[in-house]
């Protein structure tokens, strides 16, 4: 965006309505949408423009590697091949399961109660991890990576600065743009920025009482 790239980026006539009309639709081989010049295109081809504008400044290996691995999907999910990427794909495997958990039981709440469960975070109980064991779902990284990211973020990180928050001061209630924190008797809530320099900045600010916040409580 900030090269230029983006000036003939594809925009969208009516996302809410289109996002709305899909959700309905449900299968995600049959979804649309409208744009401003009045092309209807899937949202696959919405992608690969994103696609064609990141292969061209990548350079990092790993990040070559993310983007072919995104143009792998984008062709299968184009030839209707949604069932065999569905092992690579999250919300793909989490469409599926939900389906085959409606076809098991009837009922209007059998839908929500098996997206619930896919998302279980004990692997006993979860639906995604019950999946893993039966064959059913490929991952590039393990739960111990997943942990040791947690604890131990990259230094030039937003989570890092999270992390380091949540160490020094009395933290209430973090997210990844903003914090509420208590001052005193006085809880507020303070927004993180993007840029290093702010990030600095906000760390700096956090030595002492914080100079502005949005009063919540008393």
């Amino acid at each position: 965006m900030e090269d230029g790239r983006l000036d003939d980026v594809p925009r969208l006539k009516d996302p809410i309505r289109d996002l709305w009309h899909n959700v309905e639709i449900r299968n995600p081989e049959q979804w649309k949408v409208e744009l401003e010049d009045g092309r209807i295109v899937s949202p696959i081809d919405i992608q690969r423009y994103y696609l064609e504008k990141v292969e061209s400044i990548v350079q990092d290996d790993w990040e070559k590697r993310a983007l072919r691995t995104f143009e792998e999907v984008l062709d299968g999910l184009e030839n209707r091949r949604s069932k065999e990427l569905a092992h690579r794909i999250e919300w793909l495997d989490r469409w599926f399961a939900i389906q085959e958990a409606g076809e098991k039981k009837a009922g209007p709440d059998v839908d929500m109660m098996a997206c619930k469960q896919y998302s279980e975070i004990g692997a006993e109980r979860s639906l995604f991890y019950k999946r893993q064991r039966a064959g059913l779902v490929d991952r590039i990284t393990d739960d111990e990576a997943i942990k040791k990211a947690i604890q131990e973020p990259p230094k030039d990180t937003r989570a890092a600065l999270r992390r380091e928050l949540c160490d020094t001061f009395n933290i209430e209630m973090i997210d990844s743009r903003s914090l509420r924190y208590k001052d005193g008797d006085t809880i507020c809530h303070s927004k993180l920025r993007k840029s290093r320099r702010s990030e600095r900045r906000a760390k700096r600010s956090w030595s002492s009482r914080p100079a502005r916040c949005l009063l919540l409580a008393k």
